[in-house]
């Protein structure tokens, strides 16, 4: 297993050990692999074993009801770095006289015999109606846009340099 598909499966291991704490509440995770935070951001990734992780841990985010934000934290501030370094966790182990235990792999669960199609068209929809469906009420956020300017014919006015001019509107947008 690579450096990052074992951070993804980290993340993944952190969600399911902490499901009680985190269930309902919103959560920052910190991740020093720009591979797993995009991934996570995305929902998916060009790396295939990544892949899979971001898409169960996008499955056991929504069966939580955890809003999570994923960030960026460089290695050298990020504490929990030292333990995939092998030399600190040597010396880690040596300094506390801890015990080394084996554990089980994380599993993945078989997303594949689900509609993903389906899935996506009913998050549409609820994104259009968020109002009416107070699941999509963490993912509303009220942005300042630039927004092209319409003449009353509907066509974008252009400035000097012939590009369309824009002016800044306030508006609801869903992450979805």
């Amino acid at each position: 297993m690579g450096q990052t598909t074992w951070l993804a499966a980290a993340v993944l291991e952190a969600l399911n050990t902490f499901s009680d704490l985190i269930k309902g509440k919103h959560v920052v995770l910190a991740v020093d692999n720009t591979v797993v935070l995009y991934g996570m951001i995305k929902g998916d990734s060009r790396a295939a074993t990544v892949a899979k992780y971001v898409q169960e841990i996008a499955a056991v985010r929504e069966e939580l009801g955890a809003r999570v934000w994923v960030e960026f934290v460089k290695s050298e501030y990020n504490p929990a770095d030292g333990f995939s370094r092998q030399d600190l966790f040597c010396d880690f182990m040596k300094a506390t006289t801890a015990t080394l235990v084996d554990s089980e792999a994380a599993t993945i669960a078989k997303t594949y015999d689900k509609d993903h199609l389906a899935a996506a068209e009913e998050l549409l929809a609820k994104a259009a109606k968020w109002e009416d469906h107070p699941e999509m009420w963490g993912r509303a956020r009220y942005v300042l846009m630039k927004v092209p300017v319409l003449d009353a014919s509907g066509s974008a006015v252009l400035d000097e340099e012939g590009k369309p001019k824009k002016e800044e509107k306030w508006s609801w947008q869903v992450l979805h």
